[in-house]
């Protein structure tokens, strides 16, 4: 939501961190507006949907099929418990 590239860890929770903030900014400039919405508020809003939509269907990707491989690996290796 804030960086356009996210090929680093920090870089991609900056990038989600801005989408938030610009979608939180965007709703509100139309709340503060005595007409409805205009045509670029809507072009803002499709635009930062599909990222959200892009980032939303990764992060299922990696529940569905990266965090059961990892508990399989994990599993295997028979680490001790965490200590709290």
């Amino acid at each position: 939501l804030g960086s356009v590239s996210s090929d680093t860890p920090m870089r991609g929770a900056f990038y989600a961190r801005g989408l938030r903030y610009r979608l939180a900014s965007l709703g509100d400039t139309v709340g503060m507006a005595d007409a409805a919405p205009t045509r670029q508020s809507y072009q803002v809003f499709d635009d930062l949907r599909s990222q959200i939509d892009r980032q939303l269907a990764d992060l299922r990707r990696i529940l569905d099929d990266d965090l059961e491989a990892f508990s399989a690996i994990l599993q295997e290796l028979e680490p001790p418990p965490f200590a709290t």
